[in-house]
């Protein structure tokens, strides 16, 4: 199941590391791609790494860089302030051959559902400019809390460039709806991260995703299903392993980068 899709490792499952060691770490646990959080690449620049340096240090690997993340300010900062924080990450995707940025929304409560498509709509306006997609990421305890209502943004705003980010663990927590994903179109889900989550969730959802998401077949999330779904429907997107896990951070990078690389070729390659 999407065993030619790109592998992707979020670095932000790993303890802190440089650009250069996330590089060395995906290519050494056979991940063929990095996502990039924009902290990362402003640490890398600041020390004195110019852009094609960066650039030549992922080809050296043969490792990509197909997303940035993340755009947050898209609908509750005024637009000024959006605009300045999608034009840094945008530029810094740009340079280093991203093609997709993760676009999340934080709040409680999203604004009426016109604006926000409208907003979303001209993020998608923005982002085209340098080559970008925004893959929309629900969270369920925000404003956008599932698979649902960011198909309903995605879908009004009507961009082609505008497409959904799913996470296994956010479509497990809340309420996988598989007659409904099975009715987008491949081509707009623009990538799957995947982790594992227990049947029984913990009182604080925020807490459990960002501390104790599990390896792949850890938890009780059917993550063939959901495979063999997205294969059905054609989707062809990065697949990213992103397992907040306390333990797991706090294992040496290179260790932990090895249990993410066998993790998820336990379920591509099975």
């Amino acid at each position: 199941m999407l065993k030619n899709n790109l592998r992707v490792l979020c670095p932000s499952t790993l303890a802190p590391v440089s650009f250069s060691d996330v590089v060395d770490i995906a290519a050494a646990s056979g991940f063929g791609g990095i996502s990039l959080w924009y902290s990362l690449y402003d640490e890398a620049r600041k020390s004195g790494l110019s852009d094609e340096e960066l650039k030549a240090m992922a080809n050296q690997k043969n490792v990509q860089i197909p997303m940035i993340e993340a755009v947050t300010q898209w609908l509750t900062g005024d637009l000024d302030a959006a605009n300045a924080e999608m034009d840094r990450l945008f530029k810094a995707g740009r340079a280093l051959g991203a093609t997709s940025a993760c676009t999340v929304f934080l709040g409680p409560v999203i604004p009426k559902m016109e604006e926000t498509v409208e907003r979303f709509g001209l993020a998608c306006d923005r982002a085209r400019s340098y080559g970008i997609a925004l893959a929309l990421e629900f969270l369920p305890w925000s404003g956008i809390p599932d698979l649902a209502t960011a198909w309903e943004i995605v879908r009004r705003a009507d961009r082609s460039n505008g497409g959904i980010l799913l996470d296994s663990w956010h479509w497990y927590r809340s309420g996988p709806d598989e007659k409904l994903l099975r009715a987008i179109p491949g081509d707009k889900i623009l990538c799957l991260q995947l982790n594992d989550a227990p049947e029984q969730a913990e009182e604080n959802a925020m807490l459990e995703t960002m501390h104790r998401r599990l390896l792949l077949g850890e938890g009780d999330i059917d993550l063939t299903a959901l495979l063999t779904l997205l294969e059905e429907i054609g989707f062809q997107g990065p697949v990213a392993m992103e397992v907040f896990n306390k333990e797991l951070k706090e294992k040496p990078a290179a260790d932990a980068g090895k249990l993410l690389g066998e993790s998820l070729r336990s379920v591509l390659d099975a």
